[in-house]
């Protein structure tokens, strides 16, 4: 399964990210996770059958996710867009 996750700097995409790959590999303990998040040192988890790739992309100012191109988009099983700080700040004032 290919999952997409887009954003801009500071929205939380790291962190989302870190729940859904801990929520797969939970769910599915046959999964393999790897993701190509810069911003996370652990790029793999798990060793199963199962593979699930988790991309993180950050968004240049002014950038939207309708403006990535259209063979992008048909590649991913799941894209996630976070906008704004709405995200991180609320994670944050739970997880405190």
């Amino acid at each position: 399964m290919e999952i997409l996750i887009v954003g801009q700097s500071g929205s939380g995409k790291s962190v989302l990210g870190d729940l859904i790959r801990n929520a797969i590999f939970r769910a599915d303990r046959d999964s393999k996770i790897t993701t190509d998040d810069a911003d996370r040192q652990t790029k793999a988890l798990g060793s199963g059958k199962t593979p699930y790739n988790l991309h993180i992309r950050q968004l240049k100012a002014g950038e939207t996710i309708r403006g990535l191109s259209e063979i992008d988009l048909n590649r991913f099983d799941i894209i996630i867009g976070v906008k704004g700080g709405g995200f991180i700040k609320r994670y944050r004032e739970i997880s405190e």
